[in-house]
């Protein structure tokens, strides 16, 4: 018991190191609005709602074209894929891990220790982790490209450099968000700012000031501002970018091929943007979430409870295969101990 505590508490560390830099973003922005002291509602309204998303909502669901992938209660990952990239491929000794993320062809895992695992399609270099790596934080994996974050907030991107997405900026500095796009990468700086680099052809560098989380996806980019106000760039043609005038401030945004998934404060899952094979078409009885994953057509949340529910295009059992597995699968808390945003 001991052993499992002392487990737990190393790696909570490194999610509270992540939370406490949210924290002094939060407490500039305020004061430096106000000159003086915090505004009013700060710490109640906005600081311990976020703190406490993301202390449950870590990246423990990743979903792209085929693929859904979850880590269990034990750490255990589970990549589904009956075409090409099924279960099969995570390696052997993989181990227990504490995030994952779904590229177009290839996953991303954070083990316990830090260690970055790539597997997949490597026809870009993807999978191809450095070798001075060291231990990461998190990870996001884009269309054959991916970027990681150093435990002291350096920014490592490398794959598919053909849009410059994995050109860092040599002044960007230690970062608190990052977020792979098909061709793009954006990153939020300690400051709040959005940093992007890579391909800009639909307009995704938009600059939406100062924000607390970012989402990349196929041409589009959704940020979450200081407030909680999402907000969505870059290409619209499927509506991926119209957000509802009567969302109200969210807690996590995720973004598909052509769709964007957001949860709200009071864990209402939303989704909008291209729906041809039912990725927007929220189940009624789903109730409140507490993650929320877009792959290129389908969506994938987490209940509170930890049952995991797919909706949207199923045609690689992407959807189905999942739900065999039972209720309560997907680690939600650092306390369950398989903690890794």
């Amino acid at each position: 018991m001991r052993g499992a505590m002392s487990f737990v508490h190393r790696h909570r560390r490194v999610y509270l190191k992540h939370d406490l830099r949210h924290l002094a973003l939060l407490l500039k922005e305020g004061s430096t609005k106000t000159g003086i002291a915090l505004p009013g509602g700060l710490i109640e309204d906005r600081l311990l709602p976020f703190l406490e998303m993301q202390s449950q909502q870590l990246p423990r669901i990743a979903a792209c074209t085929s693929r859904t992938a979850a880590v269990r209660m034990d750490g255990t990952l589970v990549c589904v894929d009956i075409d090409s990239c099924d279960q099969r491929q995570v390696p052997t000794d993989l181990g227990p891990v504490m995030a994952v993320s779904a590229g177009l062809h290839h996953t991303a895992t954070v083990r316990m220790d830090g260690t970055l695992v790539c597997f997949g399609s490597d026809g870009h270099g993807q999978c191809q982790v450095p070798a001075d790596l060291g231990p990461v934080t998190a990870v996001t994996a884009g269309g054959s490209h991916t970027a990681a974050v150093k435990k002291d907030g350096t920014l490592v991107c490398f794959g598919n450099n053909k849009y410059g997405q994995c050109q860092v900026p040599e002044d960007l500095g230690p970062v608190i968000s990052v977020a792979a796009g098909l061709r793009h990468t954006a990153a939020v700086r300690m400051d709040g700012t959005l940093v992007w680099f890579g391909d800009d052809s639909c307009g995704q560098w938009k600059v939406p000031g100062s924000v607390m989380a970012v989402a990349a996806g196929g041409d589009h980019t959704a940020a979450v501002r200081m407030d909680g106000t999402l907000v969505c760039f870059g290409s619209d043609w499927c509506g991926q970018c119209q957000v509802p005038s009567d969302l109200g401030p969210v807690m996590a945004v995720a973004t598909g091929l052509l769709h964007t998934a957001a949860v709200k404060r009071d864990g209402t899952l939303v989704c909008f943007g291209y729906d041809e094979y039912g990725q927007c078409q929220v189940p009624a009885d789903l109730g409140p979430v507490m993650a929320v994953a877009a792959g290129t057509w389908h969506t994938a949340a987490v209940k509170v409870d930890g049952t995991l529910v797919c909706f949207g295009d199923d045609r690689f059992a992407q959807c189905q295969a999942l739900s065999e597995l039972g209720p309560k699968m997907v680690s939600l808390r650092p306390s369950d101990g398989t903690s890794a945003q």
